[in-house]
């Protein structure tokens, strides 16, 4: 029975698992965009009692939704490119609007230093993924049997398309814990800190997104390594080549590897050698 990694639909079940990577990976990256403010990093939001100011973040966009008598902001939602000023409408109530300014600010450097700064991003690991993909296809095109390279040349490529993608999965699994732990942290400080008027949600729908894409990631990779493997070229050694040629062959190995040694010019190594192949054919 032929192993299931040979079979034509294992290899479609991994090629389709590029697909929903793609779309989580998409998904992901769009949170907090004009039109999608269901999808956030993190929620901040501060209670200041006259009124409340919420904040929504993503990794290049923000929502903002501000609630007070005379200052009520709907959600609404812009790119980070376009900046915080256009949120910012002036009222009579200062205390909200001073409220509204700091929460921007401090939101603008969490997504500049810790969302889209670290080394991390979750994005960049999708931008992999998919330039991965995009040089996985003329790859399999010029490798699979008969190749058009080398066995050695094969033989390097195969492994530095499985590495690039275990790399995807790694940075993809970095990316999506770093994002969870710098949410919980600030909750922690928040607690430890009694603040009682602010509070920070993490983004479970962004979550979801993460965890998913590096699963698919990480099944897709574990995929490709399975289909490499099984087709890597093997390289036979003399020894292994001389016995598949049979006597003749064995003979071919015999001259070699005396020639070799006479152009040592190491009459010791000869004799041995003659004395340990008496016999042989």
């Amino acid at each position: 029975m032929a192993p299931i990694r040979g079979l034509p639909q294992y290899k479609r079940a991994v090629g389709f698992l590029a697909l929903p990577a793609l779309l989580f990976y998409l998904l992901a990256t769009i949170s907090a965009l004009p039109g999608v403010p269901g999808i956030f990093i993190e929620n901040i939001q501060t209670d200041l009692g006259s009124g409340s100011v919420e904040v929504r973040l993503g990794y290049f966009g923000t929502c903002l939704r501000r609630i007070g008598s005379d200052a009520d902001i709907k959600l609404q939602c812009t790119t980070t490119k376009k900046g915080f000023s256009n949120m910012l409408i002036g009222s009579s109530n200062e205390t909200l609007h001073n409220a509204t300014e700091n929460i921007l600010a401090f939101a603008s450097g969490m997504q500049r230093d810790v969302f889209v700064g670290s080394p991390s991003f979750f994005p960049g690991a999708g931008l992999l993924f998919l330039l991965s993909l995009l040089l996985l296809i003329p790859l399999e095109l010029t490798t699979r049997p008969p190749a058009k390279f080398k066995p050695s040349t094969v033989l390097f490529l195969n492994h530095a398309t499985i590495m690039l993608f275990w790399f995807t999965s790694a940075w993809s699994f970095a990316g999506a814990l770093s994002i969870s732990e710098v949410v919980m942290s600030q909750q922690e400080l928040l607690i430890l800190d009694g603040s009682k008027n602010i509070t920070v949600k993490i983004g479970l729908v962004v979550q979801f997104l993460q965890w998913t894409a590096f699963a698919f990631t990480f099944i897709f990779a574990g995929g490709i390594t399975s289909l490499k493997m099984s087709r890597e070229p093997r390289i036979l050694n003399p020894e292994e080549m001389a016995a598949k040629a049979g006597s003749l062959g064995s003979q071919v190995l015999y001259y070699a590897q005396r020639e070799w040694l006479t152009g040592l010019g190491s009459p010791t190594l000869m004799r041995r050698f003659d004395t340990n192949v008496t016999g042989a054919f």
